[in-house]
């Protein structure tokens, strides 16, 4: 189905990447790397394990047709467009989970952060269904999450789009005091505005693909897809007994072994969430 209005294009909102092969996933030692960065940045240490990580497995090279992504998570300003064209639906706070800063707990249209509502901020609580149309109004679509991953990390391997090794304030995570506060080692409380953390660029050029907030891609998330899936420009349409679309990069409130570029989760494609959001591609 077209979109009813197409968006212009804003020159330098996207990066390029290019056609060929890319390392996709984690080898056995990459997950246990997962596993020790969980237990060293997780609320509740004791309770990880290898079996969080192993849909990660089996690493191997995959090939991607060239594609260009969005540099920056899209704001609640970028969103407002598409509202204001009639084709997105107003976002609906009252039915997102969203945190209640007094409390420090999370409830169905709670307050949220402050910042969370802001034009310059990513546009959060928006479902599955919401993320697509808003990319098929700017001519695009969203990311599977093979060309996720390949714009996250490039073609060597790397655990973060900066490189091999954790840096806790290089990115906006779950970093959690004793008291239940969140921003104890990067400063920011809730989500932060694109780019504003310099050292969380990919190899392409895309700001905040770890950490910050999980964005939506094409994909049905089935734990077993890297195994069975196809070497060339794979994307899982299939869905899973109870299970959803596939969110990648972590986010400002979950463990730093969420923002590794390999790191796979899933959300209900209903699901209106402060930690969720998204970013599109194009074809070339």
């Amino acid at each position: 189905d077209a979109p009813a209005a197409v968006a212009p294009k804003i020159a330098g909102d996207q990066v390029d990447v290019p056609a060929g092969p890319f390392l996709r996933g984690s080898s056995d030692a990459d997950l246990q790397k997962g596993l020790a960065l969980c237990r060293q940045t997780y609320s509740r240490p004791n309770e990880c394990t290898v079996s969080w990580f192993q849909a990660e497995s089996p690493q191997r090279s995959i090939h991607l047709d060239g594609f260009s992504i969005d540099r920056h998570e899209v704001t609640n300003a970028r969103y407002a467009q598409c509202v204001a064209a009639g084709t997105c639906r107003p976002i609906n706070y009252t039915a997102c989970t969203m945190m209640d800063p007094a409390t420090r707990g999370w409830r169905m249209g709670g307050p949220g952060h402050p910042d969370a509502r802001k034009p310059g901020y990513p546009a959060v609580c928006v479902n599955w269904d919401d993320a697509r149309t808003f990319c098929r109004w700017t001519g695009g679509r969203l990311p599977t999450e093979a060309e996720w991953e390949k714009a996250a990390r490039g073609t060597d391997g790397r655990a973060f789009p900066w490189g091999s090794d954790w840096r806790e304030a290089a990115l906006n995570w779950g970093d959690l005091s004793a008291g239940g506060d969140f921003g104890v080692k990067d400063g920011v409380s809730g989500a932060s505005a694109p780019g504003a953390f310099a050292g969380s660029v990919s190899p392409y050029g895309a700001h905040d693909m770890s950490g910050n907030v999980w964005e939506w891609t094409q994909d049905w998330y089935a734990a077993e897809f890297y195994v069975h899936g196809a070497d060339r420009n794979p994307v899982n349409l299939t869905q899973s007994a109870g299970l959803g679309r596939s969110v990648r990069g972590g986010s400002w409130s979950f463990a730093g072994n969420g923002a590794r570029t390999t790191y796979r989760y899933y959300e209900d494609p209903a699901t209106r969430d402060d930690a969720v959001g998204f970013r599109c591609v194009s074809d070339r």
